[in-house]
């Protein structure tokens, strides 16, 4: 088990506000425009070269357990192969996996 010196609440609501403030990064990012990005310090022939802006979402805790989990491409499995090599065995529980999700 992880220990932990936060009770579940005090964790809880580390992770709404983190989550809130992506939420609110993420809205803002969308706003971004081509003029944006020249003021932050871009040089106008590299941004000319570039023609499309895009963002992305930041991560929840599920999308990063799916990301783990999947058995072709995640690196839970991608782990579990390369120490098998080895003769290594390695598992994960669910809790695990949530606490790590919760901590990245």
């Amino acid at each position: 088990a992880v220990v932990s010196t936060q009770s579940t609440g005090e964790r809880l609501a580390k992770i709404r506000e983190t989550e809130e403030k992506n939420r609110a990064r993420d809205q803002l990012l969308e706003q971004v425009e081509p003029k944006d990005v020249l003021d932050y310090g871009m040089i106008p022939e590299l941004a000319g070269r570039i023609p499309i802006l895009t963002t992305l979402n930041s991560l929840t805790k599920q999308d990063l357990m799916v990301i783990a989990k999947d058995k072709e491409r995640g690196v839970i499995s991608q782990l579990t192969e390369l120490l098998s090599l080895n003769n290594c065995d390695l598992e994960f529980t669910e809790d695990a996996l949530a606490s790590i999700a919760e901590l990245a």
